[in-house]
């Protein structure tokens, strides 16, 4: 099933992300295989028209009866099931975690959400066919050493916001993957949110730049793949999924094994 998810073809003939990265950069962190991003394109026409997708933009589902009627395989049939999935659980983990104000029922304690060794391996494929399409990376490293100390931690973090950053989980609270501990005001944890348009979608903050205060003195900054002091990094996923809308029904799952898993 897979000989053919993992062919040696041009990024280019999948519509992705606009302002993408380069070609031979996003292969580089997917191994010596590129995934057949055709495939995976078509994989998600299949299965699309049996997704249900909340006007809320978080809220997905599959209809894995309509599915089976309709004669779709198995294998696209479980792949709807485990993208849809994913979403899901991610969201409703966030939403439990800002309820009850408890890290333990957050998707970052959810053993099954963070391993994802439940997933067949046609859903791995299609997350690095994403990865690779939407031209992403994972920075190496992910911070530079800082080299420079400010007098208080406030300086520091005005060095951030007003080049448009902001603490991460503003402004409803505890909505990021990997969140709550390590991010938030108190956390350090910052972000600029990047605005894209992913398959046509209209432009939304789907990314971000990532920038770090110390929490303890010497009151530093940094920016996750920024040279030393620099304020323009890496773009990554933006991890807020409960904070804005969606550009694909699929960007939830993706956003959450691009943090737990690829990167």
């Amino acid at each position: 099933m897979l000989r053919w998810l993992y062919l040696f073809i041009s990024v280019s003939v999948f519509i992705g992300c606009s302002d993408s990265l380069s070609e031979d950069a996003s292969q580089e962190q997917v191994g010596k295989e590129t995934p057949d991003i055709a495939a995976a394109q078509a994989l998600v026409a299949d299965i699309t028209p049996y997704v249900s997708w909340g006007s809320d933009s978080t809220n997905v589902s599959f209809d894995e009866v309509s599915a089976r009627k309709a004669g779709l395989s198995e294998d696209r049939i479980e792949l709807g099931k485990q993208l849809a999935g994913i979403s899901t659980n991610a969201i409703q983990h966030i939403a439990d975690s800002d309820t009850t104000g408890s890290s333990t029922t957050h998707l970052q304690s959810v053993g099954v959400d963070l391993a994802f060794s439940w997933i067949t391996p046609l859903t791995q494929a299609a997350f690095q066919a994403f990865f690779v399409a939407l031209g992403d990376t994972c920075p190496k490293p992910h911070f530079q050493p800082p080299i420079t100390s400010y007098v208080t931690r406030a300086t520091a973090i005005s060095r951030l916001t007003a080049a448009g950053y902001r603490y991460t989980l503003s402004p409803t609270g505890l909505c990021a993957i990997k969140g709550p501990t390590g991010y938030g005001q108190l956390g350090g944890d910052y972000t600029k949110p990047l605005y894209y348009s992913v398959y046509g979608s209209a432009s939304l903050p789907c990314y971000r730049y990532q920038g770090v205060v110390s929490t303890n003195p010497p009151w530093t900054f940094q920016v996750q793949g920024a040279p030393s002091g620099g304020l323009v990094g890496t773009r990554e996923p933006n991890p807020e999924i409960c904070e804005y809308t969606w550009p694909t029904w699929w960007w939830g799952a993706y956003a959450a094994y691009f943090h737990m898993v690829l990167c």
